[in-house]
């Protein structure tokens, strides 16, 4: 297990149970005391919990994240796109990675697999701190700026400009909505603007999205769908959708 994703389940024990001990924790997850307490506070550094003389507790004014109320929505289906986008970076490329939950969990694909020679622009702390925490020795570079709370994802000018000093290869990006007519758009307009600089700079342009963002309009477009080089999603779309997108010549992978 990684430790992001022990972490994530630690979270999880506690907010089951309000509260734990740092021995019942060691029992529980099989891992150190030294282990254990890195990940409490760590936990306790994103406000998820408050640290205790003994263990911790739930900060019950903090627990409903966007980020960890995202990431166990659809997860089976957001792991299908995940190693469905896997399957599409080579050895040597530079991609981008976006913020959000899917992406999350693409890069933990890509930390699994046997690829070591990546380099990685993201502007998500989340992601990027994965990177930094697993065994590969991938360039990484975080576009830093303003972040914002709940999803950790940099925006702003600044942003902008640290991605426009690269070149991709492929960027692989979610989304919070994709229709035929309105193309791809975001809740956050400034979330908006970042994720089309990033497909300015990029030679081929993944949506990862489950089938719920399908047919879906938010106030910040990006752009069309004729854009991009093709949607990622899982076996969950239906039908109808499909075709309706295979007959505007929409590619979905």
């Amino acid at each position: 297990m990684l430790a992001e994703e022990r972490r994530m389940a630690i979270f999880k024990y506690i907010k089951a149970k309000n509260s734990a001990k740092t021995e019942e924790l060691i029992r529980t997850f099989d891992v150190s005391g030294s282990t254990i307490r890195r990940d409490l506070e760590t936990l306790a550094m994103k406000k998820l919990i408050i640290r205790t003389h003994k263990g911790a507790v739930l900060n019950s004014t903090n627990v409903e994240t966007e980020f960890l109320m995202n990431y166990n929505q659809h997860r089976e289906e957001k792991g299908e796109i995940a190693k469905k986008g896997l399957a599409l970076i080579n050895e040597g490329d530079f991609i981008g990675l976006s913020g959000g939950t899917t992406a999350y969990i693409l890069a933990n694909e890509i930390i699994k697999s046997p690829l070591h020679s990546l380099s990685i622009l993201t502007n998500s702390i989340n992601t990027a701190s994965l990177f930094l925490e697993s065994d590969k020795n991938f360039v990484l570079v975080l576009a830093g700026g303003t972040p914002i709370r709940g999803t950790y994802e940099c925006i702003g000018d600044f942003t902008i400009k640290m991605i426009n000093t690269y070149n991709l290869d492929k960027y692989f990006f979610g989304v919070n909505g994709l229709t035929l007519q309105d193309g791809i758009s975001f809740n956050n307009i400034a979330e908006a603007e970042v994720s089309r600089a990033f497909i300015q700079r990029s030679s081929e342009t993944y949506v990862i999205a489950d089938h719920s963002k399908f047919n879906v309009r938010k106030p910040g477009r990006v752009c069309s769908l004729k854009k991009i080089t093709g949607i990622i999603t899982g076996n969950h779309l239906s039908d109808d959708t499909r075709e309706m997108y295979a007959k505007s010549e929409i590619k979905i992978i």
